[in-house]
């Protein structure tokens, strides 16, 4: 878990940028975050890049997926790196936390534990739902 000024750059099994925003964009999402992805630091090896707009427990979340290079529904990696980034910029209580996570593909849940500067039993909350059938 790397900070900076208003984001945070970690891995939750892939790499994440996360920006944390006051309001989230409607209109220059992608071309921003593409911007980040495509950044000299971030070029070679790629980068996923979440806006969170942070509301105690409640995180707003937008994805731009590197190999997508778009937005994607939502990113189980995304909504956990998110949920640390939230965690680790805000309060850094130990205990059991959950953060509830809003993405464009639906209403997720992220709990775990953190102490003695560990963040341990992560678990990523949500639906399991067939969106697509096919026959070859």
């Amino acid at each position: 878990l790397m900070q900076r000024a208003n984001a945070c750059v970690l891995d939750t099994g892939s790499p994440h940028y996360i920006k944390f925003v006051a309001e989230m964009p409607s209109e220059n999402f992608v071309s921003e975050a593409k911007e980040i992805r495509l950044s000299e630091e971030f070029r070679e090896e790629g980068i996923n890049v979440n806006f969170i707009k942070v509301t105690d427990n409640l995180i707003e979340i937008r994805t731009f997926e590197r190999g997508v290079e778009g937005e994607t529904l939502s990113c189980g990696t995304g909504v956990t790196a998110a949920a640390i980034a939230a965690h680790a910029e805000n309060n850094k209580k130990t205990g059991d936390h959950l953060y509830h996570i809003d993405s464009s593909g639906g209403k997720l849940k992220v709990k775990f534990n953190f102490s003695n500067n560990i963040y341990s039993n992560v678990w990523l909350i949500g639906p399991a739902k067939k969106v697509f059938t096919g026959v070859i």
